[in-house]
């Protein structure tokens, strides 16, 4: 508060007689200059001697808000407001001081009543749609800020937030028209870089994405956040050395970043450093004792060095963390057959699709292992498999025309057949062929 409107009230009995014009101005200007502690001992005393003086009130608000005593100063305010309850200056910072208290509905109920005084104040609708945010009320909050980037079209912050909500509702287009936007404004904005890349990314395009991350680190070296985004889009053939790199220096800047030390140790298995994965592995679960993929994957990397019961707990603690997800029972599953223990398989494989079904990406990789898997089963008999086969092919879109060459048709010619598979390097298989 840089102002404190000179307005006493006087209650029954009480003098007329107030502070000087001085003491007032003195106690405005401790206020203005942010010397809460002298502002607040002020403050008191005046409230001491006339209970009723709104200005006083008023100073004592600030201070409190100002040395983020934010509980003592929910009750002063709502005091304050007994004595002028129409001042939508008090009724916002009543409303912040409840948001950062995260009592985010009674923030709302605030903000609400400031717009019923002063309807069109953008910084309000912008707050209010913070509350809604962190209420879950993202439609809401998406018509909050968009009102206050009506209201001042200069407002950043409201088209950062905007477009923060837009992205969350899907609405990538729009939300990478509000990031840029912001960006125009603030051309130092890297938040808004760092999540321009994400939407970006998720609509495919991710050379601009990368372009954005490189951005956000150039304007801030040490942003944590846009170094592990970074590493997330480089996923490209040739990049994984470069992404392994970014989820190092994620986790250099931020030591307890689970989802750097998950990421970086994603790319090192990829890259076949799995000792290094495992450490990795590891200690994204000592930050997170819940980080089920993470559990999953370690469980994996073990199973690739040989240590098969290891494995097998871990992925066994994932699915105590969340039973309900396809890829872990898939990858149980997938375990169990490689040791040659088919007890479980085919009801695990069954589990695992059956919890697929509303994700098709997911869906397609469970499918894949379970073929896989199931053609090793030594107790089903080879129509079942078969059928697996063919119920797989069906799910297949053919719809499109299969392409016409110009080779001999004559049924009588020897074919000559060509088998590609990276399996031929290290499998079983490519000794069936001569």
């Amino acid at each position: 508060m840089s102002e404190i409107e000179q307005t006493t009230i006087q209650g029954p009995g009480q003098e007329a007689s107030g502070p000087g014009q001085g003491e007032l101005h003195d106690l405005a200007t401790l206020v203005s200059e942010s010397r809460h502690p002298e502002a607040e001992a002020a403050a008191r005393r005046m409230i001491g001697t006339w209970p009723q003086l709104a200005d006083a009130w008023k100073a004592l608000c600030a201070s409190l808000t100002g040395q983020a005593r934010l509980e003592e100063a929910v009750p002063v305010l709502q005091k304050t407001l007994e004595l002028l309850p129409s001042d939508a200056e008090l009724h916002h910072l009543l409303a912040n001081t409840l948001y950062g208290l995260g009592r985010f509905s009674d923030a709302e109920a605030s903000y609400r009543r400031v717009l019923e005084i002063q309807p069109d104040l953008c910084v309000v609708h912008n707050n209010l749609g913070t509350a809604l945010e962190a209420l879950g009320r993202l439609s809401g909050a998406e018509a909050s800020y968009r009102r206050a980037v009506e209201l001042e079209p200069e407002l950043q912050e409201a088209h950062y937030n905007h477009a923060n909500t837009l992205q969350a509702l899907g609405r990538l287009a729009e939300a990478e028209a509000a990031y840029r936007r912001a960006i125009e404004l603030k051309p130092d904005f890297q938040t808004a870089f760092n999540n321009l890349g994400l939407t970006l990314q998720s609509l495919g395009r991710f050379s601009e994405a990368e372009a954005s991350y490189r951005r956000a680190i150039e304007l801030k070296p040490d942003y944590y956040i846009a170094h592990n985004n970074l590493g997330n889009v480089l996923q490209g053939p040739g990049q994984l050395p470069e992404a392994e790199a970014s989820y190092r220096r994620a986790i250099e800047l931020k030591p307890d970043l689970h989802e750097a030390h998950y990421n970086h140790a994603n790319a090192l298995e990829a890259l076949g450093r799995s000792a290094e994965a495992e450490a990795g592995y590891r200690r994204a679960i000592e930050l997170k004792p819940d980080f089920q993929m993470a559990f999953n994957n370690l469980g994996l990397v073990l199973q690739a060095l040989g240590r098969f019961s290891e494995a097998e707990v871990n992925l066994r603690r994932a699915l105590e963390i969340n039973p309900a997800v396809a890829t872990v029972w898939q990858s149980l599953a997938t375990l169990k057959g490689f040791q040659s223990d088919f007890t479980e398989v085919k009801t695990m494989c069954d589990t695992a699709m059956r919890l697929s079904s509303s994700n098709v990406d997911e869906r397609y990789v469970v499918w894949e292992n379970r073929l896989y898997i199931l053609s090793y089963h030594p107790d089903l008999p080879v129509e079942e498999i078969f059928a697996e086969f063919v119920r797989w092919g069906d799910l297949q879109d053919c719809s499109q025309a299969s392409t016409r060459h110009d080779n001999d048709r004559d049924p009588q010619r020897r074919l000559r057949v060509g088998f590609v598979s990276p399996d031929f390097r290290r499998h079983t298989s490519r000794f069936y062929f001569e």
